[in-house]
């Protein structure tokens, strides 16, 4: 179950990003556009390398770690910690989940300005 939700939200982050990439390819974007999306992504896979090495509380017995798919977990048992960590699969597809979330968020002005263009609004670019 647990490497079908990461097989699920890895597809969904792949679309997002090649769908972006489609629109730059497609609508004949300049160097600029390019060179900003790559900076975007470089920013992005530093985010989600610092998110997969998150580690946060999520009740008084429990930490996990990774956002926003938790790598690993953590559990208080009476005097000592438990680690509950899952199959090596699962782990390196949450941590590419991880990474490829932080540049879907660093990606969000690309969206953003993507629908408003779809919209029928002019954007302020020169090819």
């Amino acid at each position: 179950m647990e490497f079908l939700i990461v097989i699920i939200v890895l597809a969904l982050e792949l679309w997002i990003i090649g769908s972006i990439g489609r629109w730059l390819w497609r609508s004949g974007k300049n160097k600029r556009w390019w060179i900003g999306f790559g900076c975007l992504v470089a920013a992005g896979i530093c985010l989600g390398g610092w998110a997969s090495s998150l580690e946060y509380q999520v009740s008084p017995g429990m930490r996990w770690q990774g956002f926003p798919v938790p790598l690993a977990f953590f559990v208080w048992e009476e005097d000592r910690r438990t680690d509950l960590i899952p199959p090596e699969a699962v782990q390196w597809g949450g941590f590419l989940a991880d990474l490829l979330s932080g540049v879907v968020i660093c990606l969000v002005p690309l969206i953003v300005l993507r629908l408003i263009q779809q919209r029928g609004f002019p954007a302020n670019d020169q090819k």
